[in-house]
């Protein structure tokens, strides 16, 4: 009997060895899953990290053209401003010294007054209305008081000359 307890207690000892082998083995094959995952996890951060570097490096070069595009903003609308300004002030000139009024009748349409021209009458009004050609790229002019037989000409100079 000593002997069949003999050989059971070494049967659960070659057992427990088995089992033992089986958990180290388990063991082992579970710290190489738990590296592979932390290096997996130490990966997925640094392509996170990477790639927050390259959002905020976006984001400040957006920033910075925005900052660019408003200055450049600003410039024009000082410049037309100033535009504004000269082309009022040119205006205020020829308005004090002929008369001139200008009046929009309808789109693209101006109607130009001059009461200052005759010193003999100052309140006689010259005027003529003025509009882009709807056919062309050129202007017409039409309601001329007083009648002008040079309008023809003039107006054809005008238009071969659009930056006169």
């Amino acid at each position: 009997e000593a002997l069949a307890s003999l050989k059971a207690d070494l049967a659960a000892i070659a057992e427990l060895g088995s089992a033992a082998r089986r958990l180290r083995e388990e063991g082992s094959a579970m710290a190489d899953l738990l590296a592979e995952a932390s290096a997996a996890e130490v990966k997925r951060a640094e392509v996170a990290a990477h790639t927050r570097d390259l959002l905020l490096g976006a984001r400040d070069d957006c920033h910075l053209t925005l900052q660019e595009e408003q200055k450049l903003l600003e410039e024009e609308r000082q410049a037309t401003c100033s535009q504004i300004a000269g082309v009022q002030q040119f205006l205020a000139r020829y308005s004090d010294s002929l008369g001139l009024e200008i009046t929009r009748t309808a789109p693209q349409t101006v109607r130009l007054a001059f009461s200052l021209i005759d010193e003999k009458q100052p309140g006689r009004e010259f005027s003529i209305v003025l509009s882009l050609a709807r056919e062309s790229d050129g202007y017409e002019a039409y309601d001329c008081s007083p009648d002008l037989p040079e309008l023809p000409a003039l107006l054809a100079r005008l238009n071969a000359e659009p930056g006169s």
